[in-house]
């Protein structure tokens, strides 16, 4: 009902805000859910968001940004103090060791600072949460004042996130073993398959469309946009999702808006030439699925060879065993974040658990870097 105040609009149905009424809402809400009177620990998510959507100058945008967030640990502070929260702190990907004045990011300096202020010595910012994988270690550079090594020195935990999603210029890189997909069918093939029936629908259906004065000929042209697609992301479950949400809206809503204007013999026509396409889509599909799992695999099989030396060659742990061990081996990392929406996830982590953990380092595990390029 009333409006909130502080928001900053980040696309036309999406607001952020640090305001403390906003955030006492969102409290109330998430401990109404989970059915609990107390959280042991909050999050402000993305943070960066406010500085990279507010107005003004870097330096302007700054400094009304740690404002805000002053604002913020003051009613987190206060929260600890009635009981509501135990704990607070921030998931961000924009954390760094050192700011400038136009430097983008957030100075951890800063954010402790802030603390500081809001709650004195004894203030309950207790937990930092970033990205760290074995192919994203931003947070523990430079060594000996980095990120992390600044919030281990403040007695701050360090929740890693995506320690199995490494997100880098080239794309996405899932650090798994993905199951090789058993006698999928040649990509080339699948495509020229799919092709012929593009082919077959322009020459046939499309030209006694045309032919007839028809206001509206549909371009069927998937094939090359799966494959282009397929180069694009590179990733299996990336692809997947695009085959699955995507590729399938946009068929179906080229369908739905075309057949109801075909005649009843062209309608017959077009559902036995559509069923034999859709099946050619399929098939090329998971030929371009398989593909993806095959260079993916290449890539995790790079990074796992070049890292297993920092870990004691832990040759019977998975490739997801192995990120996590390397994360959670990081002085000053205190927990990582990982999925948990399979049986077979869960069971995968736990595992890890029952390995004793090596201690490692940034430089250990930034040994892919000295030519061992996952891409």
């Amino acid at each position: 009902g009333r409006p909130y105040r502080g928001l900053v609009r980040i696309t036309d149905d999406i607001d952020y805000s640090l305001d403390p009424e906003v955030l006492d809402d969102e409290l109330q809400g998430s401990l109404k859910r989970l059915g609990l009177e107390r959280a042991d620990v909050v999050l402000i998510h993305d943070p960066e968001a406010w500085l990279a959507y507010s107005d003004g100058t870097v330096p302007e945008r700054y400094a009304a940004f740690k404002s805000a967030l002053l604002r913020a640990f003051e009613w987190l502070e206060a929260q600890v103090r009635t009981g509501r929260i135990g704990w607070y702190g921030l998931c961000s990907e924009a954390l760094i060791p050192d700011r400038e004045e136009f430097t983008p990011g957030i100075g951890i300096d800063d954010v402790l600072a802030l603390a500081r202020r809001a709650g004195g010595s004894e203030h309950r910012l207790g937990v930092l949460a970033m990205p760290i994988n074995l192919l994203e270690l931003d947070a523990l550079q430079p060594v000996g004042s980095s990120v992390v090594d600044k919030a281990r020195a403040a007695g701050i935990g360090v929740l890693a996130t995506r320690p199995l999603n490494a997100f880098l210029p080239q794309g996405l890189l899932r650090l798994v073993d993905f199951a090789p997909s058993e006698s999928a069918p040649r990509a080339e093939r699948s495509r020229r398959a799919a092709e012929r029936l593009e082919v077959e629908f322009d020459e046939g259906i499309g030209r006694a469309l045309a032919s007839g004065g028809a206001s509206y000929v549909p371009d069927f042209r998937f094939a090359g946009a799966l494959e282009h697609r397929a180069v694009e992301v590179g990733e299996p479950v990336q692809f997947g999702e695009y085959v699955q949400g995507r590729l399938t809206q946009d068929l179906g809503e080229v369908v739905q808006g075309f057949e109801p204007r075909l005649s009843a013999p062209l309608r017959a026509a077009f559902r036995f030439w559509l069923e034999r396409y859709v099946a050619a889509l399929t098939t090329l599909s998971a030929a371009l699925h398989a593909r993806c799992i095959e260079r993916a695999s290449a890539r995790v099989r790079r990074v796992r060879r070049a890292v297993e030396a920092a870990l004691g060659r832990p040759g019977r742990l998975s490739s997801s065993q192995i990120a996590l061990r390397g994360v959670l081996g990081l002085p000053g990392v205190t927990a990582t974040l990982v999925g948990m929406r399979r049986p077979e996830y869960v069971a995968d982590v736990t595992a890890t658990m029952l390995w004793p953990s090596a201690v490692v380092s940034a430089t250990d595990l930034a040994v892919w870097q000295n030519g061992e390029e996952p891409w």
